[in-house]
């Protein structure tokens, strides 16, 4: 099932029921304690504003800070109490089957998991209501619109906003890539031009036996 979009907020198909909608929400927490970003974070967020807003900054700003937040609990959680991956209730020997949608169970970190999460870069972590999270790789996305209904609706509420967040932040770090990487190819032509222009000049000085 495709992911659709209205507004600013995508649903997926026959899940986005009026009921859903309204129960359906991701926590915008206080961006306190970000003021002290890199400046290669601080050229990203002018970035990510210039390209999709104040709000879609903000958002992923609190999607970053609520991940740590829940870090943060699911390690005093797994102390007191030991962990357990969310939605383990549905697991059968550490897998759920949801839809022909199969997650992992990861009760180490606390989160279930689709597709291959071994490389970061490839996966986006959600965090859920209940604590730890969702880490699904972003070539799954298809697959977790299909098992959507298996969330509750809060989570599923996380997951739609997360994503939509995350693909106008695929979308600024790959123009940030396309300019540098126009830049060097700018800069490798300019080398290139310059050489020739001293080699043809230094022919023309042998030609007149200058040299």
């Amino acid at each position: 099932m495709a992911i659709q979009s209205i507004g600013h907020t995508p649903f997926y198909g026959k899940t986005a029921s009026r009921g859903r909608e309204e129960e359906s929400g991701f926590p915008v927490n206080s961006l306190a304690g970000l003021t002290g970003a890199k400046p290669e974070e601080e050229s990203f967020y002018e970035r990510l504003r210039e390209e999709a807003g104040e709000d879609a900054l903000r958002e992923w700003k609190a999607m970053q800070e609520k991940t740590d937040h829940n870090l943060a609990i699911v390690k005093r959680m797994e102390t007191e109490q030991g962990s357990k991956a969310p939605y383990s209730k549905l697991a059968k020997n550490g897998i759920i089957e949801y839809n022909g949608v199969v997650f992992s169970c990861d009760d180490e970190n606390r989160a279930i998991t689709l597709g291959d999460v071994s490389d970061p870069d490839q996966v986006l972590t959600i965090p859920l209501e209940e604590g730890g999270c969702l880490k699904v790789n972003r070539g799954n996305l298809d697959d977790l619109a299909r098992a959507i209904d298996m969330f509750s609706p809060r989570d599923i509420g996380r997951i739609m906003r997360a994503i939509a967040t995350d693909a106008k932040v695929q979308k600024v770090k790959k123009e940030i890539e396309d300019t540098k990487s126009s830049a060097a190819e700018g800069s490798s032509e300019s080398d290139w031009g310059e050489g020739s222009k001293t080699e043809a000049a230094d022919k023309r000085r042998k030609e007149d036996g200058e040299i």
